[in-house]
């Protein structure tokens, strides 16, 4: 894990024969899948109260996450919620970043290579790539007041994606 804003804790239900426990778990660093919150929830419970002494399984567990904290409501299900889990503990970004390259279909181990920022506009977009690379001078009252930043954008977006403001090259 390198995402040092990384930090998420969520809540769930487990049931194994009538008894029912509460406890939270790191989709990323406790478990991986359903399967793995299974096997942490067997070692919530006591064999000897629940199952006779008899092992656990995972067939005998039943759970549900209950709390999705800090998750997206489109990862917040327990299916997608794991791939949201390690998207945001391999970069370096905040949620929301994350949230968006998922969106764009970047994959969670390329989200920091590509993502390029967060601006109001595909025209201020533009500009600022136009400026990074040096095409521009900044200072200069002309050609600034002349390019057509709305056509720079246009062709430029066919090389990045954009959702909700933040800005991803396509990889």
């Amino acid at each position: 894990m390198s995402n040092s804003n990384y930090n998420l804790s969520l809540t769930c239900k487990a049931t194994c024969k009538g008894e029912v426990t509460d406890f939270t778990f790191d989709p990323y660093n406790d478990c991986t899948d359903i399967d793995g919150l299974k096997e942490l929830a067997i070692n919530e419970f006591d064999a000897d109260e629940v199952n006779n002494g008899e092992e656990i399984t995972a067939d005998d567990i039943v759970v549900v996450i209950t709390d999705y904290d800090n998750i997206p409501d489109n990862y917040a299900n327990e299916k997608d919620v794991w791939e949201f889990a390690e998207a945001f503990a391999e970069c370096d970004q905040d949620i929301d970043v994350v949230e968006a390259a998922l969106y764009c279909g970047v994959s969670p181990r390329n989200i920091d290579e590509a993502y390029s920022g967060q601006f109001k506009s595909d025209e201020e977009f533009a500009e600022d790539m136009a400026e990074q690379i040096g095409a521009i001078d900044r200072d200069a009252n002309w050609p600034m007041n002349c390019i057509d930043w709305e056509q720079a954008a246009k062709e430029l977006m066919y090389d990045y994606s954009e959702h909700n403001g933040y800005y991803f090259r396509n990889i």
